[in-house]
């Protein structure tokens, strides 16, 4: 609680002699206000190759003089890709978790800075996945919000590969020789079948 001022009452008896006084404190409670999330777009497209950042447009606010915001970012399904781009804070790989903590505008910038890079190949060309992106922010005095962008990303095309075939061999009129022997080709786009062109 704080006291903001106080307010003095003065009353006399018509020039009698007779004062009287009296002194009024006002205090106030600080109330918290949530913080707020805007900006965001439902969906960012990119592909399997290419990295996203669907937090860039975020816009974090709290009107509350030095709260310290605490933020969480959750991936749906963190086989779907990783983020990267980490401006302090912590993440955990394996569950697809990042938290910061601190002064609004640095967790601002830190959400904002963070990229989705997408699992290399997961997807045949042309095939489509949505992985959800989870922000939530608290301020640590019961105000929270939260919000959710979708990163659908396509399976991009990757050439296929061949290689180990043998160079300058030589042979006779009778001797057999196999320049395809140690050959190897493939393709490392998910599902996709090799062959002659």
């Amino acid at each position: 609680m704080q006291a903001l001022g106080g307010l003095d009452l003065v009353g006399g008896d018509g020039g009698a002699g007779g004062v009287a006084g009296a002194s009024v404190q006002v205090a106030a409670a600080g109330t918290n206000t949530a913080p707020t999330l805007g900006g965001l777009p439902a969906v960012v497209s990119t592909t399997d190759d290419t990295s996203a950042a669907p937090l860039a447009g975020l816009s974090l606010t709290d009107p509350d003089v030095g709260q310290t915001i605490t933020a969480q970012v959750q991936v749906s399904s963190a086989g779907d890709g990783v983020l990267a781009n980490l401006g302090g804070g912590s993440y955990d790989r394996v569950a697809g978790r990042y938290l910061v903590s601190g002064p609004v505008g640095a967790v601002q910038a830190a959400l904002q800075g963070l990229s989705f890079v997408p699992t290399p190949h997961l997807l045949p060309y042309g095939a489509a996945r949505t992985t959800g992106v989870t922000v939530q922010v608290s301020d640590g005095a019961g105000g929270a919000a939260a919000a959710e962008v979708q990163v659908a990303a396509s399976g991009a095309n990757t050439p296929p590969f061949i290689s180990g075939a043998a160079a300058g061999l030589s042979t006779t009129a009778t001797l057999a020789v196999q320049p395809l022997a140690g050959i190897r080709f493939g393709d490392p786009d998910a599902g996709q079948a090799t062959g002659p062109p």
